[in-house]
């Protein structure tokens, strides 16, 4: 009871507007807008590095010199991107720049997904990987250095921590929820198969095992990649959906940002 008495009583005498990284942040543009776009890229990120692979090897029965392709492709394209993203954001604006970069992601994400729908080779659905590795190398510049400036030098640190914490958040929870709801599926499908709950877990595995998934009973196999596929492929489908609203997003909140002078810094004079 006095632990709650002592929680109610800071909550309501604390001043809210000393926190490093308080609410009205929030409220410039550049800010709220970038924390969407960082949201989008951790959303990109750990969604395709968990789900691919388990697509190319659950589904598709390939190995992991298939899943290191397509990861490779698109890590080196973001890469190689990044390289450039800083001339690239200085060159076409802040909204220019949002624009073209969740563009590129969602036409990337598309891509993959109907490449992963029609069971296209895998060089296809690599190049759709780092198509959508261009995207996020050209938009991550823009999505970090639009809030840095939008603020003064002291709130700095503040606001880039928010947009680290939105693009991380963002894939922990996605991943959580996918992952979550795809192991439900596979669950029932596996129990609806006739297989014991305790087993169930363990057979789900040497699914996704190149090498364990020939001795899976044929019968079981094929109700569980039934369940697997079309589940993967629904993951992919949002992320998709996502990334659209997020372009959306960008083409009509996004506008160039006039960067915010710094304070200047006084030396004191040496005795």
């Amino acid at each position: 009871f006095f632990f709650k008495q002592k929680t109610a009583y800071e909550i309501s005498t604390r001043d809210w507007s000393s926190d490093v990284c308080s609410s009205d942040l929030f409220r410039i543009r550049a800010v709220a807008v970038g924390n969407v776009g960082n949201v989008l890229i951790g959303s990109a990120q750990f969604l395709l590095s968990s789900f691919i692979p388990l697509f190319v090897q659950g589904v598709r029965g390939e190995g992991a010199a298939a899943t290191g392709l397509l990861l490779t492709a698109q890590g080196s394209a973001w890469s190689l991107a990044a390289m450039f993203g800083g001339r690239f954001y200085v060159a076409l604006g802040f909204r220019r720049a949002a624009m073209v970069g969740s563009g590129v992601i969602a036409t990337g994400i598309a891509g993959t997904t109907l490449g992963a729908s029609f069971d296209a080779p895998t060089w296809a659905i690599a190049a759709t990987m780092a198509f959508t590795g261009l995207g996020l190398g050209t938009c991550s510049t823009a999505f970090l250095y639009a809030p840095q400036v939008s603020v003064p030098w002291n709130r700095r640190g503040a606001v880039t921590s928010s947009t680290q914490f939105a693009r991380n958040m963002a894939g922990a929870v996605f991943v959580a929820l996918g992952g979550g709801w795809l192991n439900a599926r596979l669950f029932a499908a596996a129990t609806a198969s006739g297989v014991p709950s305790a087993e169930a877990g363990p057979l789900i595995s040497r699914l996704i095992s190149v090498s364990e998934r020939a001795s899976i009973d044929p019968t079981i196999a094929s109700s569980l990649g039934a369940t697997l596929g079309p589940g993967l492929l629904a993951i992919l489908t949002g992320l998709s959906t996502l990334a659209a609203a997020t372009f959306v997003m960008m083409a009509i909140f996004a506008l160039d940002v006039v960067p915010v002078e710094a304070a200047p810094v006084h030396v004191a004079p040496a005795d």
